[in-house]
C-alpha cells in the first residue's frame, strides 16, 4: 500500500507532515520508522476514527518513549485529529516480529510506512564489522606464511 491510499482527512495529513518534521527535527538519529496502521491505513475509517501511529525508535527507555510521543499529542490540540501513538524500541519490535505476535501481524498485513531510517551508527557499526573481517582475512595470511615459513626452515 501507498502513502497516497490512506484515507486522510486533509487536517490529519497537516497533522501527520508536522508530527514526522517535528521527529526528523528533534529526534533525528532516533526515529527508524514511523508507520500508519488501523482504518486509516485499511481504508475503513469513520468520522470516528483515531490515526494509528507506530514509531519505531532505535533505542531507548520508557521516558525517551514518551519525548517522542509528545510533540504528536502537542500538535493534535485544537484540532479535530485525534493520533493513538504507540512508540517502540527496535528490539521491542523485534520481540513482537520473533514470535509473529498479532499486533507485529496487523502492521505487517495493514501497515504504510511513512518514515524509514537506518541509524548513521548502525552503518558505522556495519563499517567496523568490516574492517574486522578485513584484519580476520589478514590475521589468517600472515598464520599461513609463518606456517609455509616454519615448514621451509624445517627442510633446511
Amino acid at each position: 500500500m501507498a502513502l497516497e491510499t490512506l484515507t486522510l482527512t486533509r487536517e490529519e495529513r497537516i497533522w501527520l507532515e508536522a508530527y514526522q518534521k517535528a521527529l526528523e527535527t528533534q529526534f533525528a538519529d532516533l526515529i527508524k520508522d514511523l508507520i500508519i496502521f488501523g482504518s486509516k491505513a485499511r481504508g475503513s475509517s469513520n468520522e470516528d476514527s483515531d490515526l494509528d501511529v507506530l514509531v519505531i525508535i532505535h533505542e531507548g527507555d520508557w521516558k525517551t518513549k514518551k519525548s517522542v510521543a509528545e510533540p504528536g499529542y502537542m500538535l493534535a490540540i485544537g484540532t479535530e485529529v485525534v493520533p493513538s501513538l504507540i512508540v517502540l524500541t527496535a528490539e521491542e519490535w523485534m520481540y513482537h516480529q520473533d514470535y509473529e505476535a498479532p499486533f507485529w501481524q496487523t502492521i505487517r498485513r495493514d501497515g504504510i510506512p511513512v518514515f524509514h531510517q537506518k541509524a548513521e551508527n548502525f552503518a558505522v557499526f556495519d563499517r567496523i564489522a568490516e574492517a574486522f573481517k578485513d584484519v580476520d582475512d589478514l590475521s589468517a595470511k600472515i598464520d599461513q606464511a609463518v606456517e609455509e615459513s616454519k615448514a621451509v626452515h624445517n627442510r633446511s
